[in-house]
Parts: structure tokens; C-alpha cells; sequence
């Protein structure tokens, strides 16, 4: 039942086509699959942001880490951050803790602390985040 809320959730998420000027105009729906094979991983990054949609109240991406590629650790001073595993197993460092995350884990991250991810599974790490506000 709470995966199937949270797979609906987050289909939910991708009906909205937002225009470089941040105002709705359409709506779409797509899959992370096609959004990873459209943008491939560039040679020799280990880390990739694939914008979806945004707005000036949700920004949404699909984040793909390589195998054994990290975020560092980092915060968002005007963002709350909510990620939701959609592939791959790694960990998670939280208010000094490493914990490990896997498919379906999700992780809700107030604006303002800090957090980091690495990819310590065999293939990629690959993550859908939701940014609120939407991201400048």
C-alpha cells in the first residue's frame, strides 16, 4: 500500500510542462527511464542533474550517480529537498550518520542542513528530488 501511494505520488509529480519563464503552459508525463536514456551520463562525470519540470513552487529532477561517485556533503539555503531512491543502493549521511538507502527509500531534507549521498551499489544510484521552493 505505501509504495503504491508513493509510485502514485510521484507519477503525480510529472504531469506539469513548465516553460523556461516559470509559467505552466502544458502538460506532460514521462518515465525516469526515458529521462536517464535521453541524457546519458557525460565521460568522466560521476554526477548528473536532469531537470524535468519546475516552477517557482516545485523544482523536479532525476539524479544519477556513477558507481562509487558521491554529492558531498552540501545544503540548500533556500530549498527543502525531499529524494526519493528510484534505483541503486548507497548511502545517506544525515546529522553525522551514515545510513544506508536502497529503492524506495525516501529521504526529507529542511532547507538549511546538511546532507550527502554515494553510490555504494554495483550499478548506478539514481535518485527523483523534488525541490520546494523551485530552484533559481
Amino acid at each position: 500500500m505505501k509504495r503504491t501511494f508513493l509510485t502514485v505520488g510521484i507519477a503525480c509529480l510529472f504531469v506539469f510542462c513548465i516553460t523556461a519563464a516559470g509559467a505552466q503552459t502544458t502538460q506532460f508525463l514521462t518515465t525516469v527511464e526515458k529521462a536517464l536514456v535521453a541524457n546519458p551520463l557525460p565521460a568522466g562525470q560521476t554526477i548528473q542533474r536532469i531537470k524535468l519540470t519546475g516552477d517557482d513552487s516545485t523544482t523536479v529532477l532525476v539524479v544519477r550517480i556513477a558507481k562509487g561517485g558521491d554529492t558531498k556533503a552540501h545544503a540548500h539555503t533556500n530549498n527543502s529537498e525531499t529524494v526519493v531512491i528510484y534505483k541503486g543502493a548507497g548511502q545517506l549521511t544525515i546529522d553525522g550518520k551514515t545510513l544506508d538507502v536502497k529503492s524506495g527509500s525516501l529521504h526529507f531534507n529542511p532547507k538549511g542542513l546538511s546532507h550527502a549521498f554515494k553510490n555504494t551499489g554495483d550499478g548506478e544510484l539514481i535518485g527523483i528530488c523534488i525541490f520546494a521552493p523551485g530552484l533559481k
